[in-house]
């Protein structure tokens, strides 16, 4: 291994300038649909002489000869080629995201030069997105700042990558201008549903929906993650239970034998920002009515959206499941794959009758209805509609006094 590890160092320099990296994609779900909404790139080195080599082993040389930068250009090259070359294909590519370590902005100019790349290559902006590692909030604090800013002017997204990873985690998060956080995937590696790696992250999530951020939990490998990070609200999710990375031509391949890959069939445009808005709009607890608020100790909520007759479940908290379970709705009932999620039953009328005229009034509204025979009564609020799929997501809230 030492003998290796001392060849990679001795020639890892020539493998940069002969361009032996390549990116290989690995899929980022959206939560509440289960649709593709991006892919992120990840450097793979093809070396003639070791073969495929795995970025544990690289990655830290790189940094100790303060190198990344110039794998983290190249890579950047890479993925707009091939973003190029599917375009001209007529395919309809998810927008890609693209690392940069803490050592690219020991170069102030570096944000200039990344996106004069993005330029000359004529891909669009909103198909690429920045992640910055959390340590360089530590190491260019001042730098970072003014990156970000160059970064949204220009139309780009920038999300902090390996979230917790670090000790600067809550101060970044106020300081710092990010679309997204990417929680690391350390939280899910010692997950348990009790523990306190579980509810740290559940705070953490929490924290930055109260702050309008987006958020992402990488390491997701079971059902189990999905099922926790649904009732989180976590907005999207990345892992080996979907798809391990793999080099553009694998999904090619798969296009090819089955029209419907994910790949080239993820989220539209209007749906991504329709899914996005929820997030920003979704009413907090201060919106609500007096009558209501009384009694928002721990309700039964949850966000879900209408579709013709059918509801669909977004997100929902443990006591929104307890609640309907109680009124007949098994939970199984809200499960018909891995992380998307269907309403049982069709939409009753007076809630569809609600749902339009919270959505016209921009208002909460009480409504009574029945469940299985059940009387209820609740509040909901509509959020945003999706006009290309005739959709609304709305708030629902049940809270306990008013059950009977």
């Amino acid at each position: 291994m030492e003998n290796r590890q001392q060849w990679i160092r001795e020639n890892i320099s020539e493998a940069l300038k002969n361009r032996e990296f390549e990116a290989w994609y690995q899929p980022i779900v959206r939560t509440v649909s289960g649709a593709v909404s991006n892919y992120e790139a990840l450097a793979r080195w093809r070396s003639p002489q070791l073969g495929l080599v795995h970025p544990t082993e690289f990655i830290p040389i790189l940094e100790e000869l303060n190198m990344n930068a110039q794998l983290d250009e190249m890579m950047l090259c890479n993925v707009l080629t091939d973003i190029q070359k599917l375009m001209i294909e007529g395919r309809d590519v998810p927008p890609m995201s693209v690392n940069l370590s803490q050592t690219d902005f020991k170069d102030e100019s570096v944000v200039d030069r990344l996106i004069v790349l993005v330029n000359l290559s004529q891909v669009p902006h909103d198909k690429i997105i920045f992640e910055i590692t959390e340590s360089a909030c530590v190491d260019s604090p001042a730098v970072l700042k003014d990156a970000i800013r160059k970064f949204h002017n220009a139309g780009f997204s920038v999300w902090m990558d390996d979230f917790g990873s670090g000790y600067s985690s809550l101060n970044a998060l106020s300081q710092y201008d990010f679309d997204l956080i990417k929680s690391d995937m350390c939280f899910l590696k010692s997950f348990n549903s009790g523990g306190k790696s579980a509810t740290v992250l559940g705070h953490v999530l929490s924290m930055a929906q109260d702050l309008h951020i987006m958020t992402l939990v990488e390491g997701v490998e079971n059902l189990e993650h999905v099922n926790f990070l649904k009732k989180l609200s976590c907005d999207r999710m990345q892992g080996y239970l979907f798809q391990k990375p793999a080099p553009i031509e694998y999904y090619k391949h798969q296009a090819k034998v089955n029209p419907d890959f994910p790949f080239f069939s993820g989220e539209k445009k209007q749906e991504a920002q329709y899914y996005d808005s929820i997030r920003f709009k979704e009413p907090g607890p201060a919106t609500m009515p007096e009558e209501l608020a009384r009694y928002m100790k721990i309700p039964a909520q949850a966000t879900l959206e209408l579709t013709g007759t059918d509801f669909r479940l977004l997100f929902s908290n443990e006591e929104f499941l307890e609640f309907m379970a109680g009124h007949g709705v098994r939970k199984d009932c809200f499960s018909n794959s891995s992380f998307r999620k269907l309403w049982a039953a069709e939409a009753g009328p007076v809630v569809r009758s609600i749902v339009e005229t919270s959505r016209r009034n921009h208002s909460w509204e009480m409504f009574a209805d029945e469940l299985n025979g059940a009387k209820v009564m609740g509040w909901l609020y509509a959020i945003d509609e999706d006009p290309s799929r005739g959709a609304i997501s709305f708030k629902v809230v049940f809270p306990q006094q008013f059950h009977t």
